[in-house]
């Protein structure tokens, strides 16, 4: 209940009701048990409520019941006559009762066994029961409702202990608790108390009812070897106790068990953990069912919160988390959801990804890295990675460089690197900054002051991937902000709100009809419109885009390829920018342009500079 305040969730009706037993459910054995393999298959829905508590969990009751003084003398049977009725009559009952649980289970069943009870079904088997039960209880109990001298059942019961009550109870709330949807008062609960909401698989409450036949199948062990130890004073009771725990034990015995054995001592990421103070949990990659137990008993180590697990009570972040990483490319929106849950640190168990799945983590981690999202902490001794989702834990601090795997980076850093990434890119994100350098300053852009601002353009912007043209809006609309405040364009922009426009268009070339112009400055000057509106509005103007396309195109294709200004030496002038702008404005094939540059001597020579570099 606590877990689910917390996140905000609740079970939904059809959820709590496809994880409700029905009655039948109660002989539907376990899949891995050898003696009742396959009893109850038939029935809908066994794979999901395999219930049945085993046959020696309920015989072993009986004793506790059954085994007491009958009343003397009851329809004038001699003592001993009625005593050996009475008797026979609870072996009768005692045979009955798993004949007919079997009968049930294998009714329909797909078994070898089932052959033998086509012609026993369980309704003849349990009519038969009911009469010797009731034969047996008016020869013991004749006066059954009454209150006289003779011991009855009521008076039995009465001297009952506490233990006899509580199992009972126990077992009777785990019986209810386990029908869940199918039980009316369960309706009830989920209605009006909130903790009702919380629980997913109302069946898991039969656990209380096996407490309350463990208890009762202990008094009843005890009241056999009473009995025995009465009748044979040679035989020590801890005999009767040792052959009913073995009978136990071979009917539980499953084939094979399946255990879950952690490393004992551990891991260095697991003590790493275990110092580290935390806003969040912890989540691993990979996830799913297999592996998530391993990170539970590695959890006990750290003692850190878990957000992966192995629970019928796992809420919803668990099944998305494993949805998205199932196959395939990992979705980026799972940042998003490891920041909402909230998850501090991710652990990335790279011993644990199938060989086939290594390319899409990589591919998710690096995006994530270079959004600035994720930041890498270090690789430990067993190869496990940890990472931080910095929005829960702005303060962690990288330890080491990127693994080697992550080749994936952001435009920013490629740019840093080798500005010959400002290809790489869609070209129309160099020619936005460089109308926006235009449309400023009347003059274009610089290249020591053009590419550190696409840089700034640039991060967390993968090239390739599906938010990549989100991304760089983001960035563009948070560096226009920026731009607004430097010195350089306050300057030039200058107070007046006249001046402003008659600049801008100025500097553009963008004409506009008188009218327009005068609305720009009214809703500039009353604040319907911000500087960075204009501003905006002038850069991605048509006119504008059409008119500096080809210079902006072979600006940028000195800034990538030459690494310098037009006018740098060796040209000295611009002769050979105007060349390639009216080679554009004739032809109109941006490749021959491309190709002139990559064959120069001077793009040449800084290929050779640069890959020298780059192998001392």
């Amino acid at each position: 209940y606590l877990v689910s305040k917390i996140y905000g969730f609740k079970r939904t009706i059809d959820d709590v009701q496809s994880h409700s037993a029905m009655p039948i459910h109660w002989v539907v054995a376990e899949g891995r048990s050898k003696v009742w393999h396959q009893m109850g298959d038939a029935i809908p829905n066994a794979w999901k409520f395999q219930m049945f508590p085993g046959l020696f969990a309920l015989l072993f009751p009986f004793a506790e019941f059954l085994f007491a003084t009958p009343a003397p003398y009851a329809l004038g049977y001699a003592e001993k006559v009625r005593a050996r009725l009475t008797r026979s009559l609870d072996l009768l009952a005692v045979l009955l009762f798993p004949l007919t649980l079997i009968s049930l289970g294998f009714t329909n069943s797909y078994s070898p066994v089932s052959v033998y009870f086509h012609y026993l079904p369980p309704e003849r088997v349990l009519m038969m029961l009911v009469l010797v039960v009731i034969v047996r209880m008016c020869i013991a109990f004749p006066r059954f409702f009454r209150q006289n001298e003779s011991a009855n059942l009521i008076k039995m019961l009465r001297t009952r202990d506490d233990a006899f009550w509580i199992s009972l109870v126990l077992i009777v709330i785990g019986f209810s608790y386990s029908l869940g949807w199918n039980f009316i008062l369960y309706r009830v609960l989920y209605d009006f108390m909130p903790g009702f909401k919380s629980i997913r698989a109302p069946m898991r409450g039969s656990m209380f009812a096996y407490l309350g036949l463990s208890i009762l199948s202990g008094l009843g062990v005890k009241r056999l070897a009473e009995l025995v130890v009465s009748n044979r004073p040679r035989i020590p009771e801890g005999i009767v106790y040792a052959i009913c725990c073995l009978l136990l034990l071979l009917e539980l015995n499953g084939a094979p068990l399946y255990f879950i054995r952690g490393a004992v001592n551990p891991d260095s990421v697991t003590l790493r953990l275990k110092e580290t103070s935390m806003n969040g949990g912890i989540t691993y990659f990979p996830a799913n069912r297999e592996v998530n137990q391993r990170y539970m008993l590695r959890a006990a180590d750290h003692a850190k919160p878990l957000i992966l697990g192995t629970s019928r009570f796992s809420p919803p972040y668990v099944d998305q988390i494993e949805q998205m990483t199932a196959a395939g490319k990992i979705p980026f929106e799972l940042m998003d959801l490891l920041e909402q849950i909230p998850a501090s640190y991710l652990v990335v168990a790279n011993g644990l990804i199938e060989d086939q799945r290594k390319a899409d983590y990589e591919f998710f981690l690096g995006r994530a890295v270079a959004a600035g999202r994720l930041r890498f902490i270090n690789r430990f001794d067993e190869g496990n990675d940890l990472y931080a989702v910095t929005k829960i834990e702005p303060s962690a601090r990288s330890e080491a460089p990127l693994p080697p795997g992550l080749s994936i980076r952001d435009w920013a850093n490629k740019l840093h690197a080798n500005p010959m990434a400002i290809m790489e890119q869609p070209i129309v994100w160099g020619q936005r900054l460089y109308r926006l350098h235009v449309a400023s300053y009347g003059a274009m852009p610089r290249y020591k002051d053009f590419l550190p601002d696409l840089e700034k353009l640039g991060r967390g912007v993968v090239v390739g991937s599906e938010e990549q043209e989100a991304r760089f809006a983001e960035n563009f609309n948070q560096f226009l902000h920026e731009w607004m405040k430097r010195e350089g364009f306050m300057k030039s922009a200058g107070n007046d709100s006249e001046q402003f426009v008659d600049q801008l268009l100025k500097n553009s070339g963008v004409r506009i009809e008188p009218d327009a112009r005068l609305q720009l400055i009214t809703e500039l000057s009353s604040g319907g419109k911000s500087r960075a509106d204009l501003l905006t509005m002038i850069v991605d103007d048509p006119q504008f885009i059409n008119k500096e396309e080809f210079p902006s195109l072979v600006v940028l294709h000195y800034f990538a390829y030459l690494r310098r200004n037009p006018e740098d030496p060796p040209d000295g002038d611009l002769r050979g920018f105007n060349f390639w702008v009216e080679d554009l404005e004739r032809n109109h094939d941006p490749s021959k342009i491309a190709v002139a540059f990559q064959k120069s001597g001077e793009y040449l020579h800084l290929q050779e500079k640069h890959d020298a570099e780059r192998q001392q």
